[in-house]
Parts: C-alpha cells; structure tokens; sequence
C-alpha cells in the first residue's frame, strides 16, 4: 500500500489519493461544462485588424478589420474600438462603434493621423470594450490585440 501526505499534514493511502483525484477531475469537467456555454454564448466571439491596410495621398491612413458578437450578451450597443497604428514617428488613431447584430460585421476607419502614413509595415493595436447604455460597475468585457500590418498605396 502507498502512503501520501494530503497537503494538510495527514497520511492517506493510495486509494483516498484516487478519489482526491478523481472527485477534482470531475470537478474540473464540470466547471469547464458550465463556463463553456456560458462563455461561447458572451459577447465578444472574434475580433481582428485586417493584415492589409491603404494609404491615400497625400499620406491618409485607412484600416479595416471584423467583429463577431452575441447580441444576446450585449444588447444593441456592440462594442466601441479603440485603434491605434505607428509608423515611424507618425501615430494614427481613431475610435469608432460597432453594432452587435450576431453576423460578422467588417468594419474600417479613417485614421487621425500627426503625419503621413506611406506604404510598408506599420504596428496597430486595438481594443473592443462592450458598450453600456447605464453605466454598470462591473461585467466589463474587452478583448485588446496589437500586430504588425502592411500599408498600400490605394492610387
């Protein structure tokens, strides 16, 4: 028979080690149960910034990408996003709001801009926080990913 310490100090035998083991697995799988439902059916389902982006003279960023939301989970309000992208020393920004209808909604924006945007690689970061119509103390959901895109000229 194998001897264990149970973390508080007692020995048990090998067989109450088993069901130590057992009765956390099954209570794992059942959490991981509950909160699979639970989270696939909560707001925020993908969120992504497109690899390609556009650039109009004389320098004018324009960046697009896509969102998926549970309107469910968030009532009509959707999300508002946060961009932002850096080339260089030019910083480009824009904040904008996206409806959850439970289709995949391609967003794009114009981007506020203190200098020209060229064609080449640029690094943006974006962040989706859902929208409240009454302020709410808690249930906040954002989703935030940065990544590194690529600029053309669009003419």
């Amino acid at each position: 028979m194998v001897a264990a310490l149970s973390g508080f100090g007692e020995q048990t035998t090998g067989g109450s080690m088993k069901r130590v083991l057992v009765f956390l697995a099954a209570t794992i799988a059942c959490v991981g149960l509950l909160a699979g439902p639970a989270a696939a059916a909560g707001g925020l389902q993908k969120f992504n910034i497109d690899d390609t982006a556009y650039t109009y003279p004389p320098g004018f960023g324009y960046v697009s990408g896509v969102l998926l939301c549970n309107p469910s989970a968030t009532g009509p309000y959707g999300y508002q996003v946060s961009l932002t992208v850096t080339q260089g020393s030019t910083t480009g920004f824009a904040v904008f709001t996206v409806q959850c209808t439970g289709s995949t909604e391609h967003w794009n924006t114009d981007l506020e801009q203190n200098g020209p945007i060229f064609p080449g690689k640029a690094h943006a970061c974006a962040s989706a926080e859902k929208l409240y119509y009454v302020a709410t103390t808690g249930d906040r959901v954002s989703s935030t990913l940065c990544k590194t895109i690529k600029f053309f000229q669009a003419y």
